[in-house]
């Protein structure tokens, strides 16, 4: 009989309501065992970078990234709550949020990442980005997409 695998799996969640709807699913599914519910959040200077000219000073930029970060460890325990075990974490991404959630899962020995998929329409997808879609292309761990449910 092999061991018991003690990896942890990395449920992703930004607190909407399908991804709630993906964290809840996958983890009835999945065996218990160890989870961490991450959640990423953007930094402003991301968004200033981006804004050319912009006027803000370091003490603004403090203030919206604390809030920033307050509201993302919320919604990282708000997902910890839906999983019993699980333990809510909170990462700062300055590029692809993709990129940050495969760091956080190799650098934690993962088993496993959960992300939900929005459903969105290729136009949609090829402007926002796709956090499943590079998730699925980059990741050499298991990565296991919720497809949105569909409502009656």
């Amino acid at each position: 009989m092999s061991e018991p695998d003690n990896k942890p799996v990395v449920y992703c969640y930004d607190g909407s309501e399908h991804a709630r709807e993906a964290i809840l699913v996958a983890s009835k599914a999945l065996r218990p065992g160890p989870a961490y519910v991450l959640t990423v959040w953007k930094s402003a200077w991301s968004t200033v970078a981006a804004v050319p000219n912009a006027i803000l000073t370091q003490d603004t930029v403090d203030e919206v990234d604390t809030a920033a970060q307050d509201a993302a460890s919320s919604i990282a325990d708000e997902g910890a709550a839906l999983i019993e075990g699980s333990q809510p974490h909170v990462v700062s991404d300055m590029g692809s949020v993709w990129r940050c959630i495969l760091d956080f899962a190799e650098k934690h020995d993962a088993k496993m990442i959960v992300v939900g998929a929005r459903g969105l329409s290729t136009v949609q997808s090829a402007v926002l980005g796709s956090v499943s879609h590079g998730l699925v292309n980059h990741s050499h761990l298991p990565v296991l997409v919720m497809p949105p449910v569909k409502k009656p």
